[in-house]
């Protein structure tokens, strides 16, 4: 079999990643396929806050802890959040449909970024993942029973330009959904759920340990109208 090498020259998809780093053996390949231009617009932020806090720091009006941050202001300079929860009912084949969904959360994010409806995506670099929650299922007999859940969750988050209104993501998620769950190698238990929150309703655990940045970059506004 021939493998494919990387190669703008001869191949236009290749000519349309935006932020190739190709790794340095045969066959060569762009490690950074997935990078859009919403995760390159986050890189090129945090490159330039990073920059910042480096600057202050040798001005000694820093410190260098402060460049080791968790990050989870994230949580703070946004108002809207699409939330991807990722489920399965043990750890082999939770790491199978997790593998799975998080190769397809770039079009989730592609999708979400549209100049002519306003809305731009910011992807949070991390997921969270929780063992062996306790979930409730029915026996045959209708009675309840606790079962372990394992689940990831992924964010995104959502701003829109001044002059959004009002934008109908339902359609979008939907077909997201759809494709996601008609994997052919999906099995009972593997489950996704795409919710739309508020800031106030993400779960706690976001914030944890959380430094707070008020420096809110100002591309677009928080929320729509």
């Amino acid at each position: 079999a021939v493998l494919p090498v990387w190669n703008p020259k001869i191949n236009p998809r290749d000519r349309s990643h935006i932020m190739p780093i190709i790794t340095p053996c045969w066959p060569q390949m762009n490690s950074s396929y997935n990078v859009g231009p919403p995760q390159l617009r986050r890189l090129q932020q945090e490159f330039a806050r990073a920059e910042q806090m480096i600057g202050n720091i040798l001005q000694k009006k820093g410190k260098w802890q402060d460049l080791f941050q968790d990050g989870r202001s994230f949580f703070r300079q946004h108002f809207y959040f699409v939330q991807v929860s990722i489920t399965a009912e043990d750890d082999d084949s939770f790491r199978i449909w997790q593998g799975y969904c998080e190769s397809r959360m770039r079009n989730l994010i592609a999708a979400l970024e549209c100049e002519k409806a306003g809305t731009q995506a910011h992807p949070f670099g991390k997921c969270f993942r929780q063992n062996n929650l306790k979930g409730d299922a029915e026996n045959d007999t209708g009675e309840e029973n606790a079962q372990s859940v394992y689940r990831s969750l992924f964010y995104v988050a959502l701003r829109f330009s001044p002059d959004v209104e009002s934008v109908d993501l339902k359609p979008l998620l939907e077909d997201f959904l759809n494709m996601l769950n008609s994997w052919d190698e999906r099995e009972d238990g593997m489950d996704l759920d795409v919710d739309i929150l508020l800031q106030n309703e993400l779960p706690q655990f976001v914030f944890q340990d959380e430094e707070c940045d008020d420096d809110n970059d100002d591309q677009g506004s928080n929320e729509p109208g």
